[in-house]
């Protein structure tokens, strides 16, 4: 990537294409890592783990074809295996038919409200709706008893069941939440970011097709905090996931997305008509 930036025909400088590709692989192979480590808590045969090997990435290229509209069905297909991964260590935990299956001994830390999301984001990217839902199902507070902050909590759950189609369910959580988040605006941190997303979620359930490309523009414009500081230079500062992946959603419920930034690519956003 370095070498890329160096040598770029200043003519024609690097577009966000294969900044994009090499972020779904950063991506799944992130997540995989995540899995691994959940894995070794469970079980010391390694030669079981190849479903999630990253080897199995090694040397591959992932491109996209045309970042104005066409589908980049090698970049969805990684971000869909990031996704999958992320399923898996769930159904280790929670399903007893799943071979790796052991509720016992684990630290619950893989299947936290942050991986849950993250799983979901990916699953959202790659434009499986399907496989978003199948996360969605098995989603839990863990048995463990820990909990991430409330906003984090609340918008995991709101998340679930949008995708389950548990539309007053969703409401019930995240309508007095973002009730709360508008009477004092929080200006920064982590409780900014699930404002934003708080926003544009709220925007799908009820319909509101402003209050929904509000959202995404304000997370795009926190993300903007990210992209010139801690992902100056990096694929990450290139796409915005929270907002690519609402955006499907939104899409997906029948609403248009009027934000055009191009952090949030045309070419892995869903067609009305698919």
């Amino acid at each position: 990537l370095v070498m890329q930036m160096q040598y770029q025909d200043p003519l024609e400088p690097v577009g966000n294409t294969e900044m994009i590709a090499q972020l779904a692989q950063f991506s799944a192979l992130e997540q995989m890592n995540n899995l691994n480590s959940s894995i070794g808590l469970l079980t010391g045969n390694i030669d079981q783990l190849n479903f999630v090997s990253a080897a199995s990435l090694r040397g591959r290229t992932v491109r996209g074809v045309d970042m104005n509209g066409n589908p980049i069905e090698e970049v969805r297909e990684t971000f869909r295996l990031a996704a999958q991964s992320a399923l898996r260590a769930f159904t280790i935990v929670y399903d007893p038919s799943d071979p790796l299956y052991s509720a016992a001994n684990t630290k619950f830390s893989s299947v936290s409200e942050r991986q849950f999301v993250e799983g979901i984001y990916y699953a959202l990217m790659a434009a499986d709706f399907e496989l978003a839902a199948e996360l969605a199902r098995w989603f839990q507070n863990r048995p463990n008893g820990k909990k991430m902050d409330p906003e984090v909590n609340d918008f995991a759950f709101g998340l679930k069941y949008t995708l389950l189609d548990e539309h007053d369910k969703a409401r019930s959580i995240l309508r007095p939440r973002l009730d709360n988040y508008l009477k004092k605006p929080p200006k920064g941190g982590y409780k900014r970011n699930y404002f934003t997303l708080t926003t544009a979620l709220v925007g799908i359930l009820e319909k509101n097709e402003a209050l929904f490309n509000e959202g995404l523009a304000m997370q795009l414009h926190f993300h903007l905090g990210d992209a010139r500081g801690e992902y100056k230079n990096m694929p990450q500062g290139y796409i915005c996931d929270d907002a690519v992946a609402l955006a499907n959603l939104g899409l997906h419920h029948g609403l248009h997305v009027t934000v055009a930034d191009y952090r949030l690519p045309p070419g892995l956003l869903i067609r009305k008509s698919s």
